[in-house]
């Protein structure tokens, strides 16, 4: 967040209080909240206007379901797209259909009003209970808002809003909520299917309780630390399986990059095709950590992490392993571009599934299943600040440490496995150079001439199986290698 965003956050604020004794916002932190199943959501002020007396904060955008196959980027935050604070004292919430939903945080125990009116139905609220609470360790006075739906005729009425209250904090801002962009009804967001509560989990300022996981903080290792991961590949034609043990032998910081040094042992099986292979090696490796702003991202807001075309949705949760950063590889959140506003379903096929991150463990992991192919990358054990978990990978392999070539870094190939496209990145590169893709066997199967620092290709006409790609310049050839699902 911007000084000058601050600065006009505080500003308004001080003047929209007006002897608020029970925040319903706090616009000038980051939050995050957590939903009945787990799944975490951000929270945060990106922009305000004042008017006259009263404040309006426009909330950080989310990936959103604007009809049956119309998506939005840059849609409302599960919160609204808006949030007013008037100079009555009282703060307005807006649905998908910019209807307003009145609070009345200076309200009195006891004290109702209606929030919420339509035609047929309308929303009453009141102030049903005073006391304290204790949130991220964190004791407050709190006030609790309930609901009660009421029919044409001011009667009350059977509705699921009536299950749903707020609980308001004196200094902390909501502490429990629903998704107000859902409110009272509203079933056709995407990020909330349908009316939910969330409560609050943490907050960045000053930092409490769970924090945004980053990329920095998926691959902070320190010396001593290992991590065995294992992959496989099954089909009716073929199978592979992978398992490799890394040991982070140094770490060096280099500006906004971490360099690690790392032992890496790998056990490689492959069968299928006529060829039943199997190699055990052992490499020491420069692994480089750059930036990578689209995974640190706020969840529920969309990013383009696998490819500059196709959006996803980053959530978050809590696992066994604690905060785990997934990014929703489903086919109802993959999407294709459709105009200026409209993204539509990606139309694929294939298995789609979560590619989980884990705090300090790396990843992605995931595990996918269809009905002649499975695929998984999981994380088997780990040792990490003196602790351990998992079955650890043993095996021994009879060759000599062998040093890998640093500059096998300046060539990045992904995703891998594949189905169909895939990007190269070719680091600082401005000449033409050539990749020639062979089979297990040496054969060559197809070849391109190539320039300059990225490109994208497309392999889906390739055989599945384990591929080499040979890359080659005037002065080097890098080699490495692509599973094509």
């Amino acid at each position: 967040m911007s000084k000058l965003l601050t600065a006009l956050i505080t500003l308004a604020v001080t003047l929209a209080a007006n002897g608020q004794n029970y925040k319903v916002l706090q616009p000038e932190v980051t939050a995050l909240y957590k939903n009945t199943n787990g799944t975490i959501f951000g929270l945060r002020v990106d922009s305000l206007k004042i008017l006259a007396s009263d404040t309006t904060f426009f909330l950080l955008k989310n990936l959103q379901q604007k009809s049956w196959d119309c998506f939005d980027i840059e849609g409302s935050s599960w919160m609204g797209d808006k949030v007013t604070l008037t100079s009555e004292g009282e703060t307005v919430f807006y649905n998908a259909y910019s209807q307003p939903i009145f609070i009345k945080p200076l309200a009195g125990l006891n004290e109702e009003w209606i929030c919420f009116s339509r035609p047929e139905l309308s929303i009453r609220a009141g102030i049903t209970a005073l006391g304290t609470d204790t949130i991220l360790a964190l004791t407050d006075s709190v006030k609790t808002i309930s609901f009660q739906a009421l029919n044409s005729n001011g009667e009350p009425v059977n509705h699921e809003i009536n299950n749903f209250s707020l609980l308001l904090s004196k200094n902390h801002g909501i502490i429990k909520t629903l998704n107000f962009f859902n409110f009272p009804d509203i079933t056709l967001g995407y990020i909330m299917q349908q009316l939910d509560a969330l409560t609050l989990c943490g907050f960045d300022s000053p930092a409490t309780g769970i924090q945004n996981l980053t990329w920095k903080e998926v691959n902070n290792h320190q010396p001593g630390d290992e991590l065995h991961t294992v992959y496989e590949y099954t089909s009716i034609y073929y199978s592979m399986r992978n398992e490799t043990i890394t040991r982070f032998l140094d770490r060096i910081i280099s500006g906004d990059t971490i360099i690690y040094h790392t032992e890496q042992k790998l056990k490689s099986s492959i069968s299928g095709y006529g060829n039943n292979t199997f190699t055990a090696r052992i490499d020491t490796l420069l692994q480089k950590i750059y930036p990578n702003p689209e995974f640190d991202l706020l969840p529920g807001m969309a990013n383009n992490f696998y490819s500059s075309e196709i959006f996803m949705t980053t959530i978050m949760k809590e696992n066994v392993h604690g905060v785990v950063k997934a990014l929703d590889g489903g086919p109802g959140i993959s999407y294709g571009w459709e105009n200026d506003t409209c993204y539509r379903y990606m139309i694929a096929d294939g298995c789609f599934t979560n590619y989980d991150y884990y705090d300090g463990l790396g990843g992605p992991y995931f595990y996918c299943q269809e009905v002649f192919e499975t695929s998984l990358s999981e994380l088997v054990y780990f040792k990490k600040n003196g602790n351990e978990w998992g079955v650890p990978l043993e095996y021994t392999v009879n060759t000599e440490l062998q040093p890998n070539d640093p500059s096998d870094e300046l060539i990045s190939v992904f995703p891998n496995p594949i189905r169909d496209k895939i990007n190269i990145r070719f680091r600082g590169n401005t000449n033409k150079y050539s990749l020639q893709i062979l089979d297990t066997s040496g054969r060559e199967v197809t070849s391109f001439s190539l320039s300059g620092n990225s490109a994208q290709l497309d392999l889906s006409h390739l055989n599945k199986g384990l591929l080499i790609l040979r890359f080659s310049t005037s002065n080097q050839s890098i080699t490495k290698k692509l599973v094509k699902l």
